[in-house]
């Protein structure tokens, strides 16, 4: 897989295409296959054909393709008028239909705009922010900033209010975080019984017993379509100051809004760490994204603590052991740091 993903497509490619840096190719396809199983596998030999099509369907010029990738082959583009666009490719599930709904329902309000997309292919075509620097570079030199910024933009996704709409039965359109935290947590309780699961119990029996509440003290009827994974690399400007900043990559699930701070909280993990008081940035950055969202502090509290977890689980999913645990201790040192904070 590494010879192609290297020198994917020359024929199509532009001249000015950047190869991708040794070793994400096999990092890449080795997550894909260990996430989706053949089904993967077939996904991998078909994507150069995927990404051929792609880009005549769509008048494509192909530029380089994104570093870090995680599940799905991200390329820059530019369309027959010379706009930049970039062509995200997965396989073909319900999470990149989830993205297109949500997607469709911002309709660019705050979110990168959808140009066009494919669901057989799996494939969408979105406008590109160039050159797209991230908040997590202004979180290195000013955290209290980028809190500010990403509270701004959880206020402006929660304010559109989006309400999931429901199949016949009653089904919701999109995830729901209730039940794939919920599947997690029952998941990873069937692996520590079966063999001490690495995660500390202490950690995991807390964070499972504080989503229990907020389920049940939750209401129904504040449940909205969330991003789902709202973090410092997720939101993007140009490296323009006056351009606003725009969100990237919803995914499109249905929660309370305080969810919705979860992944921030635990973001950048560069950031959080070099730090020398995690306890009190933490608290620093509940009390700015509370007094600017008015949500709950004890909420977005319980939500990210339980939601770290959630994080190291999904790391144990995809591959990593107790042999390890680099990948996963930071977002249980996460839960550790703001489970003990009162507001």
């Amino acid at each position: 897989m590494e010879k192609w993903m290297k020198s994917i497509l020359p024929s199509v490619i532009g001249r000015n295409t950047v190869p991708s840096a040794p070793g994400v190719a096999s990092e890449f396809a080795g997550r894909i296959s260990r996430t989706f199983g053949d089904v993967g596998r077939h996904w991998l030999d078909t994507l150069p054909d995927t990404i051929a099509r792609c880009a005549q369907r769509w008048d494509l010029t192909l530029e380089a393709p994104f570093e870090d990738l995680s599940f799905q082959y991200v390329i820059r583009a530019r369309r027959a008028d010379a706009s930049p666009v970039v062509l995200k490719l997965g396989v073909p599930r319900d999470e990149l239909v989830g993205e297109v709904r949500a997607l469709l329902a911002y309709a660019g309000r705050g979110v990168v705009p959808l140009v066009a997309w494919d669901h057989a292919l799996g494939a969408l075509l979105l406008e590109r922010v160039d050159p797209g620097f991230q908040l997590a570079d202004l979180a290195k030199v000013d955290d209290f900033a980028a809190t500010r910024i990403g509270a701004a933009a959880v206020n402006m996704l929660v304010s559109h209010g989006v309400k999931p709409e429901t199949r016949s039965g009653g089904a919701t359109t999109f995830g729901l975080v209730e039940r794939e935290w919920a599947q997690a947590f029952d998941g990873y309780r069937r692996l520590a019984t079966r063999c001490s699961g690495p995660l500390p119990a202490d950690v995991v029996l807390d964070a499972e017993r504080r989503f229990d509440r907020l389920l049940a003290s939750g209401a129904i009827g504040d449940q909205i379509m969330l991003h789902g994974d709202l973090h410092h690399h997720n939101i993007l400007r140009s490296s323009i100051e006056e351009d606003p900043w725009i969100v990237i990559d919803p995914k499109g699930v249905v929660g309370e809004p305080a969810c919705e701070i979860a992944s921030f909280l635990r973001n950048p993990g560069s950031v959080l760490s070099g730090d020398n008081d995690h306890c009190k940035t933490m608290h620093r950055r509940i009390e700015v994204i509370a007094s600017i969202t008015d949500l709950d502090p004890l909420r977005i509290r319980d939500w990210g603590m339980a939601g770290a977890v959630i994080s190291a689980i999904w790391c144990i999913e995809d591959g990593a052991t107790d042999t390890d645990p680099a990948v996963w201790r930071l977002p249980v040192n996460c839960a550790r740091w703001l489970a003990p904070l009162r507001f």
